[in-house]
């Protein structure tokens, strides 16, 4: 048996010695700090385009609030506007006070990053060249209010390579690491030898793929739901290709889990999951609609139950994000604080359901598995 630090290391050395793959051994020895780095500055350019081209940089020689922008620009798209000049803030172009927005000085121009070059030499350039393309309709976004592309038909497609990037692998499986040694801790306790994970967000079929090749080599059986078919499909192409096998369904997540057909055939009578890994699956839906899942996840596990999220916080891609959110049906990255509440609000309302009690009365109401 592996030690689990050396267990996840050969895990990547793995999954980088499949083509085409092998050929992003070379940027494997950047962080994803590196990776986030380079996509923030061809981001950034993208969004310092279209602020000039708009003429942002006359109109904000004097502070003015983000209606106000918009009344002289004819912006019809007041939400992006306010993503942008508070990632301009961030990039230090604009100073921002009582919600006022003033230009502090002209950067037309972006230091890139060292690394850009090298990630463009592999197949990673496909995410630089969907952030050009998405950068040259922000304009088009602002002004008519309409977005451009389909997240799963559309852009899902072209960010594909940043889910295979060694840089997301290295980070799932150093995290699947470090949930393993807390779950195994809790195992010795209890005295339990079998443990049941659930996944749901597959990453492309990458991300499933990484914990399936951590996790099946320690005998934890794994059982993973996800909402698309065609993230399922991706999921059991790359499954194969890679000789593993773990049992995947199509479910909407904002049901209960309990009754999914392939949970009530895998698991055990009454029993329910040790451990839940959920990759990413923040974008996809509304406040409420995150609070439905982390509710759900929740009430799904035992009682010395964990939960892994694998996701990006907005403070590391804040203009990244930016971009992004030109996409229809984007929800964006949630905040620290944000994921922290939504959290503590799940759980605690689990815990009200099993004691029947409401201790936390000014949380608000979510529609839950029980309502």
């Amino acid at each position: 048996m592996f030690g689990l630090s050396s267990l996840s290391g050969k895990c990547l050395d793995d999954f980088l010695s499949k083509e085409p793959y092998s050929k992003l051994r070379k940027v494997a020895r950047y962080n994803i700090f590196d990776l986030l780095r380079a996509l923030n500055w061809a981001a950034a350019k993208e969004i310092m385009e279209a602020f000039y081209e708009l003429g942002l940089d006359k109109t904000l020689k004097r502070p003015r609030s983000t209606m106000e922008v918009c009344y002289e620009h004819y912006i019809v798209d007041t939400l992006l506007l306010r993503e942008i000049l508070d990632s301009l803030v961030y990039m230090g172009i604009l100073d921002e006070a009582a919600g006022r927005y003033k230009i502090r000085y002209f950067k037309r121009k972006i230091k890139k990053p060292a690394v850009v070059d090298e990630f463009m030499k592999t197949p990673l350039r496909a995410v630089f060249e969907v952030i050009r393309l998405m950068g040259e309709s922000i304009v088009d976004v602002l002004l008519t209010g309409n977005r451009e592309l389909d997240w799963v038909k559309d852009a899902a497609i072209a960010f594909e390579p940043f889910e295979f990037s060694p840089q997301m692998a290295s980070i799932r499986l150093k995290a699947c690491d470090m949930f393993y040694r807390y779950i195994r801790e809790v195992m010795s306790v209890e005295r339990k030898e079998k443990l049941y994970l659930l996944m749901t967000g597959l990453g492309s079929g990458f991300g499933v793929v990484n914990v399936a090749q951590f996790f099946t080599r320690l005998g934890v059986q794994i059982i993973a739901l996800d909402p698309s078919e065609r993230e399922i499909r991706l999921a059991e192409g790359l499954l194969e290709d890679f000789g593993l096998e773990i049992p995947i369904g199509q479910y909407d997540i904002l049901r209960d889990f309990s009754k999914s057909s392939l949970v009530m055939d895998t698991l055990p009578s009454d029993a329910r999951f040790d451990g839940c890994i959920a990759y990413e699956r923040w974008r996809f839906y509304d406040r409420i609609g995150r609070a439905q899942i982390l509710t759900n996840i929740a009430y799904s596990l035992n009682v010395s139950g964990s939960l892994l999220d694998l996701s990006l916080p907005k403070e590391q891609i804040l203009l990244l994000n930016t971009v992004l959110y030109t996409i229809r049906g984007w929800r964006g990255h949630m905040s620290v604080e944000e994921k922290r509440n939504f959290m503590c609000m799940s759980f605690q309302r689990v815990k009200e359901y099993t004691k029947k009690i409401i201790t936390r009365a000014d949380l608000p109401l979510v529609r839950g598995i029980w309502l």
